[in-house]
C-alpha cells in the first residue's frame, strides 16, 4: 500500500476498512493538494458504518520531505480515534514521505491529546 504513494506528488489518504477477521471489506482513496487532504472524521465514521467495518486503517503521504506527523495529522486522528464508536477501532494512521514512515498514533502528541480527553 505504501509503495502507492512513490508515484503521487500531491498529498493523499488511503483509507481501509477491516472487518472483525481483519479482512479488507472496502478501500477510500482521496487527494489533496501540496500540503493537505480532506477527509472529515465524520465522513470515514459513516463509510465504516455502511460497509459492516469494525477497524479503520489510515495511510497518507506528505509530498515534502518531513514525515513528521504535523499538528492536524495528530489532531484528526485523535478526533477520529475519540469520536469512533465504542466498537470500532482506529488501527493506525501512519505518515509516509520518501520511503520514511511514521505513525501518528505512536506519537507523544496523539497519546497527550488523547489523554485530555
Amino acid at each position: 500500500m505504501l509503495s502507492y504513494f512513490h508515484k503521487i506528488d500531491r498529498e493523499s489518504v488511503i483509507v481501509l476498512f477491516l472487518n472483525q477477521g481483519n479482512k479488507c471489506v472496502h478501500t477510500e482513496v482521496r487527494f489533496g493538494d501540496n500540503t493537505s487532504v480532506n477527509f472529515p472524521t465524520d465522513s470515514i465514521i459513516d463509510i465504516a458504518e455502511t460497509k459492516d467495518s469494525t477497524k479503520i486503517f489510515l495511510a497518507h503521504n506528505h509530498p515534502g520531505d518531513r514525515a513528521t506527523p504535523s499538528d492536524y495529522d495528530v489532531q484528526h486522528a485523535a478526533a477520529l480515534y475519540l469520536s469512533l464508536p465504542t466498537d470500532f477501532q482506529l488501527v493506525d494512521d501512519l505518515v509516509w514521505c520518501r520511503g520514511k514512515v511514521k505513525s501518528v498514533m505512536n506519537t507523544h502528541r496523539f497519546k497527550q491529546m488523547v489523554r485530555m480527553y
